[in-house]
């Protein structure tokens, strides 16, 4: 199939962003307000030859946002393909009944979550079983919601998330799912971005996933 008259839409947190690339880095270790061009969407594109590459990856997002982000976006294309690269599965999010959100939280300590609650949730409620659960979950919903809308969708996350029970949740959750568990330190992360002490992956690493993304899906 030629995708040349089909239009990208990629989901995903800082690692679709671009966060630490050099046109979207804002020292010492913040994103830049605009996602970047070097980042793995715009390689995809460039890679594929889709028409356009629109990039809707936020930093710092869970996957229970990028779901929130996908069923809620309104502007897909006639000819539409999203490609989402998922986030940490260990993110946690917890939406407020008024507005917005109520409370992030993720494994390593940062100055925008409380470190009370991140010691809190960690070592007495996350459990690898139920956080995987929750996610192929919500893969599972965004697939057949886009599928409704007649747009293909394809699914990538970290094998890390998962290193025990992908039988079951082939077998009970991923059935149809175009899904590929990817190698962080292979497939992706194999140089740095400019934002330290916790660099994001860097140019060549977002060069690398097109290219492995291109290989899984659309070869």
């Amino acid at each position: 199939m030629k995708l040349d008259n089909y239009d990208l839409f990629a989901f995903g947190c800082s690692n679709t962003f671009g966060q630490g690339l050099p046109d979207c880095f804002k020292p010492p270790n913040k994103a830049g307000k605009e996602h970047s061009n070097f980042a793995w969407p715009q390689r995809l594109k460039d890679k594929v030859g889709f028409r356009q590459c629109i990039n809707l990856g936020t930093p710092g997002i869970s996957n229970k946002e990028i779901t929130k982000k996908i069923i809620e976006y309104t502007n897909y294309s006639q000819n539409a393909i999203v490609v989402i690269l998922w986030t940490s599965f260990a993110r946690k999010t917890i939406f407020s009944d008024r507005d917005g959100i109520y409370l992030r939280l993720l494994p390593r300590y940062s100055e925008e979550q409380s470190l009370d609650k991140v010691k809190l949730y960690y070592g007495f409620y996350h459990e690898d079983f139920d956080a995987c659960f929750d996610n192929f979950i919500q893969i599972s919903l965004v697939h057949h919601f886009l599928k409704n809308k007649n747009i293909t969708s394809y699914h990538i996350y970290d094998k890390r998330d998962n290193t025990k029970d992908n039988e079951y949740f082939d077998n009970h959750l991923l059935d149809g799912v175009n899904i590929k568990a990817y190698n962080w330190y292979e497939d992706f992360h194999i140089d740095d971005a400019l934002d330290k002490p916790y660099p994001h992956p860097g140019v060549n690493s977002h060069k690398l996933l097109a290219e492995n993304i291109k290989e899984w899906f659309f070869d």
